[in-house]
């Protein structure tokens, strides 16, 4: 798993840290989630503060090392 280093990061963090340690590109993870690029993207840089239920659902599918973060806190 990412090493975290700070106890505040947002989703958008995690999903950033995480998709750069696996090689995604937001091509591949619209791939994987079926969440568009302009969505994936917005998240990431924080336009998006609260994405809604089926988009972080359907991230956290794909990568399993953000829900599992959350779920050991």
């Amino acid at each position: 798993m990412v090493d975290i280093k700070h106890r505040n990061n947002t989703i958008a963090d995690f999903i950033f840290q995480l998709r750069k340690e696996k090689k995604l590109t937001y091509a591949n993870l619209e791939r994987i989630t079926g969440v568009s690029k302009p969505v994936l993207h917005k998240i990431e840089t924080g336009i998006t503060k609260r994405p809604e239920f089926k988009t972080v659902k359907a991230i956290t599918s794909a990568l399993p090392d953000v829900i599992s973060h959350f779920n050991c806190r």
